[in-house]
């Protein structure tokens, strides 16, 4: 058994590792290590770095605004 990346509560495989190794061949460890976190995990997790990501670039985009209307006042002002 292994723990989720994310949470780091036990991840239960259905079926389980040993149930996909004997129906693919593949050692019941190539099961484990291959799901390293619950779904339901990384759906918020991914929620939560989209959401992050939106609030960063609103925010780069708000002080680019600014930027260029402080830029554009003083200009106006360079030429008076």
């Amino acid at each position: 058994m292994r723990n989720c990346t994310i949470c780091g509560k036990v991840i239960t495989l259905s079926p389980s590792a040993a149930e996909r190794s004997r129906k693919t061949g593949k050692p019941a460890s190539y099961f484990t290590a291959l799901f390293t976190y619950h779904a339901d995990c990384l759906l918020i997790k991914r929620k939560e770095e989209a959401s992050e990501l939106m609030s960063r670039l609103r925010a780069e985009a708000l002080i680019d605004k600014r930027s260029r209307k402080v830029l554009s006042t003083s200009e106006k002002s360079d030429e008076t």
